[in-house]
């Protein structure tokens, strides 16, 4: 017989009051000098970002390392710099929003290179098939799987615009209305609606310009699929390439500044 385990609201309080404890801690803990390495070596923005930003950056960093559990995939042992590393990138676009650390992100896998992701197959022997080769994936109520050589490269060069992490976890803050539609938890109707009227617009440009053959700034076929993946993919621009977004798609940089609260063309004028 199965035990239904029921929380009381006394229970939540306690468990939240046990978790807020922890985290002042850990903060009040002196930053490790080897951690400071690893983010010199491999997260470039860490030397664009104000000094506020870059405190921000690492009381974020510390709380997802401890909290999230950390899964090496296809023999791969997960390593303090590749926690690091992940947590430092999925940290940046929390940096000036209300969050609560990616709390339902349960755990972080972590494979060495590419993997194949699956999809139901109603005609298979197994439920689930492979289905294409992946750089990252993000779960609803779920993990987020990464591909580490991706993500060290991505980490090393925001100057190409790409980075798995923020993707990845775009997708998470997508997924915190319960919805999954490209639109992030707003704070109004209104805002809602004009944030969808700008992302269609956009939809539909992107969609023109595939069809006579040009190569658009938001070059991956897949943001131009749905709200969800252009959203994503424009989040990886305005914290890599914000000079290039604000250029070519003003309405969505201006969009995505309301809601991450940062200027981020500011980070990278020098």
């Amino acid at each position: 017989m199965h035990r239904l385990l029921v929380f009381t609201y006394h229970d939540c309080m306690l468990i939240n009051w046990f978790r807020n404890r922890r985290r002042k801690q850990l903060l009040q803990e002196p930053w490790p000098a080897a951690w400071q390495e690893i983010l010199t070596a491999n997260i470039s923005h860490v030397r664009h970002l104000p000094p506020d930003l870059n405190a921000d950056l690492k009381q974020i960093t510390r709380i997802l390392v401890a909290e999230k559990i950390w899964e090496g995939c296809a023999g791969l042992q997960v390593t303090e710099e590749m926690k690091v590393t992940i947590a430092a990138q999925a940290a940046i676009p929390l940096l000036k929003i209300t969050h609560d650390y990616f709390d339902r992100v349960p755990s972080i896998l972590v494979y060495p290179k590419p993997f194949l992701t699956t999809r139901p197959d109603d005609n298979a022997d197994q439920d689930f098939v492979p289905d294409k080769a992946a750089e990252g994936q993000a779960v609803y109520r779920g993990p987020v799987i990464l591909a580490w050589d991706e993500v060290l490269h991505d980490g090393k060069h925001p100057e190409e615009g790409e980075n798995v992490v923020i993707h990845e976890f775009a997708h998470q803050l997508d997924y915190l209305d319960n919805s999954v539609d490209g639109v992030p938890p707003l704070e109004s109707m209104d805002a809602r609606r004009q944030w969808k009227q700008v992302m269609q617009e956009t939809l539909q440009q992107l969609h023109h310009q595939f069809e006579h053959h040009r190569k658009p700034l938001l070059f991956a076929r897949a943001a131009s699929e749905n709200l969800t993946e252009l959203f994503a993919y424009a989040s990886e621009l305005y914290y890599c390439r914000p000079d290039l977004l604000s250029k070519d798609y003003p309405k969505v940089y201006e969009l995505l500044k309301k809601y991450y609260g940062v200027e981020t063309t500011d980070w990278f004028r020098h």
